[in-house]
């Protein structure tokens, strides 16, 4: 997700004194589209804006088009089957412990997104997703480690291309599952 989105994003949040921040709710956004199919705008918003007032016309644009943004950028790129999807995440120019925190949110954004749509520890799913959704859990409580900066750079690169990877593989393997479950 290009670098503008997301401080679009971030800036929206803040503006609405939003819960979760930029990343996890990009997350959210990616497991309700991989579970729930075809996710109106205003289910997700209604997940994180404060008093669920999620209504689009009830939101000022200053707040809506960065939302909307994300919300079309990130649909086109499921849609697309491919693997353009991208995480929205700070620039590589960030600390690693910035980094770290916000891949960790992702996560936890995702996390939260399946169990919104009742996909959780006790539902049927193909073995790969299930160890992938156990990778992110552990990734969500993710720390940044001690070693060399180049190394942890490497890792960290490594990881944000395994979660994105990871959601793909899920997203596709939920598709066949999927029946646009209501939202909890």
């Amino acid at each position: 997700m290009s670098q503008p989105r997301y401080v679009g994003l971030k800036r929206a949040l803040h503006r609405a004194e939003a819960p979760l921040d930029a990343p996890e709710c990009h997350g959210l956004l990616c497991a309700l589209l991989s579970a729930g199919g075809e996710v109106p705008l205003h289910a997700w918003l209604d997940e994180f804006l404060p008093g669920g007032e999620a209504q689009e016309s009830a939101a000022p644009d200053q707040l809506t088009a960065p939302l909307r943004d994300v919300y079309d950028a990130t649909r086109a790129q499921f849609a697309e089957q491919s693997v353009a999807l991208e995480l929205l995440l700070p620039d590589d120019s960030a600390p690693l412990p910035e980094r770290t925190l916000a891949l960790a949110g992702w996560c936890q954004g995702y996390l939260y997104g399946l169990e919104v749509c009742g996909i959780g520890a006790r539902t049927p799913l193909p073995e790969a997703s299930r160890e992938l959704l156990g990778d992110f859990a552990e990734l969500a409580e993710a720390a940044t480690g001690s070693g060399e900066p180049d190394e942890l750079e490497a890792a960290y690169a490594e990881l944000v291309e395994f979660v994105r990877v990871g959601a793909l593989l899920i997203h596709a393997e939920l598709r066949p599952q999927r029946a646009a479950p209501e939202l909890h």
